[in-house]
């Protein structure tokens, strides 16, 4: 008597199954969705990097380019966003766990160059704010132009010198930018590549181990049939 290639046992393995890959497509944030962020990412990181290197070369950002620190704003909503992605595709799993994701599906050159910008960033912040900003700002009081920590007068400035630390208080925001942007790039990349290579059903991804498990659980089935069929 032939039998059925799959028991009530079986059906549920592949219901399971079939429900892990159902997750896994519907998880995370939409493909077209993802490739935009990524641009955005990457158009920011390149602003943030102009930003920065402008101020080595006796450009002020705040008056050359009014709406430079709206970059602020962007790269906080980046953040957010690339935060949604790791907060749906890595739940449950450690900070560790997270960076060995991230470096495994984005470019290593990307990855170092995010360890790079975090101790650069440190030293940019410390040194800029401490070492050339003397710990202040500079500010207009009285319609004098000073250097201030929160209205305690440090020195007056002149002009260029006012022009100067205005471009220093930049280099030491844009020092972060390039920290954020490219490590928001990184996740964001690394959470394309993931999906890609899981809706393909690569070795080493979930999808592909879950369509291995349907492939190993149908396979004993499938030789029974084989050998009743000779019967």
């Amino acid at each position: 008597m032939p039998r059925f290639p799959f028991t009530s046992r079986s059906r549920g393995d592949n219901q399971s199954v079939a429900g892990m890959l159902a997750c896994k497509h519907a998880s995370g944030v939409d493909s077209k969705m993802c490739v935009l962020l990524i641009f955005v990412a990457t158009v920011c990181l390149v602003l943030s990097l102009l930003a920065h290197g402008s101020t080595f070369v006796g450009v002020n950002p705040t008056r050359q380019f009014p709406g430079v620190l709206w970059l602020h704003v962007v790269i906080l909503g980046l953040c957010i966003a690339a935060g949604l992605v790791v907060g749906t595709q890595g739940k449950g799993s450690s900070e560790h766990d997270l960076w060995r994701w991230a470096r495994r599906y984005s470019p290593p050159w990307l990855c170092n160059l995010v360890v790079v910008f975090f101790f650069y960033a440190i030293f940019n912040f410390f040194f800029t704010l401490f070492c050339l900003l003397e710990g202040g700002v500079p500010q207009r009081i009285k319609g004098e132009l000073v250097l201030a920590n929160h209205g305690k007068v440090i020195r007056k400035l002149t002009p260029s010198e006012y022009e100067q630390h205005e471009a220093y208080v930049i280099r030491t925001f844009s020092g972060h930018w390039m920290l954020f942007s490219s490590g928001s790039l990184v996740v964001l990349i690394a959470s394309h590549r993931y999906r890609r290579a899981t809706r393909a059903g690569r070795p080493g991804t979930e999808l592909g181990e879950a369509e291995d498990l349907a492939g190993r659980a149908s396979l004993p089935h499938a030789v029974s049939d084989r050998s009743s069929a000779l019967e």
